[in-house]
């Protein structure tokens, strides 16, 4: 599915919905951001302040450029930058990364790379808007385990603040095992 640049605002705003519901204190929290439409981009690191403020400048600072996204890019991002000490990440903090996406690319890569983010305690969320069935299967592979709690796949992009609760209760809660 091709998001376009009015649905993309909608993702935007789940995105803000999210980082609204959750508490962020200064020095506590840290949020990273990576991009993969086109390429994979690094957005934010997680050594940069974490304050709401500073995560809505860098979410609204988001440009959409329409390009296909580059999921395994985005996990190697994650795994060989954005998860690591020098660049913020903290050995006693549960990782957790959301991945929203109108369009899977399955490559040969994307599979492993996502075990190896699981496997090095990453806990991914997945997110596809309007995917196939194909799409669905690979998006319930990237997400961690169960699926039910961790792979939506929402067909009207305007529903996706239904689940921002549910994502936000994970989050927050620990409800599941991070490092299964």
């Amino acid at each position: 599915m091709y998001i376009g640049p009015v649905n993309f605002e909608k993702v935007r705003n789940f995105m803000l919905g999210i980082t609204e519901k959750l508490k962020l204190y200064d020095g506590q929290s840290r949020v990273g951001i990576v991009t993969f439409s086109g390429r994979a981009t690094v957005e934010r690191y997680l050594s940069e302040p974490a304050n709401k403020d500073d995560i809505f400048a860098a979410i609204n600072g988001i440009v959409y450029d329409g390009d296909y996204p580059f999921t395994a890019d985005a996990f190697a991002l994650l795994t060989e930058r954005v998860f690591t000490p020098e660049n913020g990440d903290r050995s006693d903090v549960p990782n957790f990364a959301i991945l929203i996406t109108g369009g899977l690319l399955f490559s040969e890569f994307t599979l492993p790379l996502a075990y190896q983010a699981q496997e090095q305690g990453v806990h991914v969320f997945g997110i596809g808007i309007g995917l196939s069935v194909s799409d669905r299967l690979e998006l319930n592979m990237i997400a961690s385990d169960p699926d039910e709690l961790n792979a939506y796949n929402e067909p009207d992009v305007a529903r996706l603040n239904d689940i921002v609760d549910k994502i936000v209760a994970t989050l927050c809660q620990g409800q599941l095992s991070l490092y299964s």
